[in-house]
């Protein structure tokens, strides 16, 4: 089946180039009854998670695109994925869950997503701001929706807006994976990946692949490249040292309900 036009149209009306981009394409795949999306808002795992599932799903029979091994993603040629046969792991950043045969959704607190995106502007040299200023200057819209202009806010959807389609949706059509217990016991959380996928692998295999993606190996593996910026510290809860009350007030006031109903603000 292919995607509604009435979608895609709806979904390129995002205040966003990248997602009309990412709509675009998918609005060309033609998607089967089994294929699964991995779908994450930005600085959430996904690249971590990306590296994992290909040490595990390289013999499996599940699609990977080629040279090297890697999961496509929406944005990789159409004639590729259309020609691949089932099941097919594909990754996106649009959360149009409904839409999609079945997803994998990775969620972060959007706290750390914050403060991970922070560090990633200062390395890339694209803001001299303190963290306070940051979360309430220009890029605050990508967060939590203030829409200053269309080009600072690529995403299209803040956090919070992202996630709560999934409060209301079928919980058999997708699997929620939070980025903390994936760091808290990983091989637990990638078991339930591949539970969901339906697709037996060796427990030395998913061994091995954990410590081939583990943070600091993959820090080293991709040192001096473009890619090394995916991969800053891997950890959790660091608002907890970072942010003082008011800027913790200053979030939670505009992702409350959705940090609350994912177990957030529980800690």
């Amino acid at each position: 089946m292919q995607l509604p036009n009435m979608l895609i149209k709806g979904a390129c009306s995002v205040p966003s180039l990248r997602q009309r981009i990412y709509a675009r394409n998918l609005g060309l795949i033609r998607l089967n009854d089994d294929d699964v999306f991995l779908v994450s808002f930005p600085r959430s795992g996904r690249h971590w998670v990306s590296n994992i599932l290909v040490g595990c799903l390289s013999a499996s029979g599940v699609y990977l695109a080629d040279d090297p091994p890697r999961v496509p993603s929406i944005t990789s040629d159409k004639s590729i994925i259309d020609a691949k046969t089932n099941p097919r792991l594909i990754l996106t950043h649009l959360p149009i869950y409904r839409y999609y045969p079945r997803s994998i959704v990775l969620i972060r607190d959007v706290r750390d997503v914050m403060i991970s995106y922070f560090h990633l502007c200062v390395a890339m040299n694209k803001t001299r701001d303190t963290f306070s200023q940051f979360i309430r200057g220009r890029y605050a819209s990508i967060f939590h929706g203030q829409h200053h202009d269309h080009y600072h806010r690529p995403f299209g959807w803040t956090w919070a807006e992202y996630y709560e389609e999934l409060t209301v949706l079928d919980k058999e059509k997708f699997l929620l994976i939070r980025y903390e217990d994936l760091l808290v016991d990983p091989r637990a959380s990638i078991q339930k990946i591949l539970d969901f996928l339906a697709v037996d692998v060796a427990p030395h295999v998913i061994d091995a692949s954990l410590r081939r993606s583990d943070i600091r190996v993959l820090r080293q593996k991709y040192k001096g490249t473009s890619t090394a910026k995916f991969y800053r510290v891997g950890k959790s809860k660091q608002w907890k040292t970072m942010l003082d009350d008011r800027d913790n007030t200053y979030l939670i006031n505009r992702s409350g309900p959705i940090l609350d109903h994912f177990g957030y603000l529980d800690d």
